[in-house]
């Protein structure tokens, strides 16, 4: 999508979990709100609600009241959604959400926060673009952070495994690294939460972690990614780059 105003959840006022049933009356209501006949004559709202209707309103609907049309845009949404994440780390709804610690919580935080962003959406005509932005900043945090999982990795206990690395581990590592310079960072991140590898290798593979996370803009998380790896060879090269880096040293 080119434009939160291309985001058609967020036009409905809809988070992307919602139901058939619920963008049918998601739809009802924008009808009745964005209604001309609610000003007086001469009024310009008539005219901005008229537009927002025929422009945002209308196309959105046409789209996800069909299931097949809604799962491809949703498959487009969430193949956008981490490199559109990247320009929203300081917003207000990124950090919301950042704050959840498992995919319960991180749902909970998103539908309560997109509930009271869309209590004015199509009452205040004049901040439509306002509410919209902060809709769409919603929906790609939580399809994003939903992909990156950072709990994840923060509650998977580290343990070594009786196998030494192999060739495998080695292909695995450079895989993820390659992934990671070509801006893949969700498919970098899979192969590195799901690898095992052995004691030499844990500071590498916390190094490139913590520069998923920094390319990510999760400052917070690369840094005790950068940090574990340290722990473990106090003269690790890249982390201690990746570290400096963050603290501006």
């Amino acid at each position: 999508m080119k434009s939160a105003l291309d985001d058609h959840y967020a036009c409905l006022g809809l988070p992307l979990v919602a139901s058939e049933a619920e963008i049918a009356i998601a739809y009802r209501r924008a009808v009745k709100l964005l209604n001309p006949d609610r000003f007086s004559p001469g009024d310009p709202r008539a005219l901005k609600v008229t537009r927002i209707f025929a422009e945002r309103v209308m196309p959105a609907y046409s789209l996800l009241r069909s299931p097949e049309l809604r799962q491809e845009y949703l498959r487009d949404y969430q193949a956008a959604a981490l490199p559109a994440c990247r320009k929203i780390v300081r917003t207000t709804a990124y950090k919301i959400l950042q704050a959840a610690t498992s995919s319960y919580q991180l749902r909970t935080l998103y539908l309560q926060a997109h509930s009271r962003g869309c209590d004015e959406l199509h009452l205040d005509v004049a901040k439509f673009v306002q509410h919209i932005v902060h809709l769409h900043q919603l929906n790609i945090a939580f399809c994003g952070l939903n992909q990156l999982a950072p709990w994840r990795l923060a509650n998977m206990a580290v343990s070594q495994p009786a196998e030494p690395v192999g060739r495998d581990t080695d292909m695995q590592l450079h895989l993820a690294r390659r992934l990671m310079h070509e801006g893949k960072i969700a498919q970098a991140m899979t192969i590195l939460r799901s690898l095992q590898v052995a004691a030499s290798q844990m500071a590498l593979r916390h190094e490139l972690l913590g520069h998923c996370y920094r390319m990510m803009g999760t400052s917070s998380l690369a840094k005790q990614e950068f940090r574990a790896a340290l722990q473990l060879d106090p003269n690790h090269e890249g982390a201690l780059t990746g570290l400096k880096k963050l603290e501006g040293l």
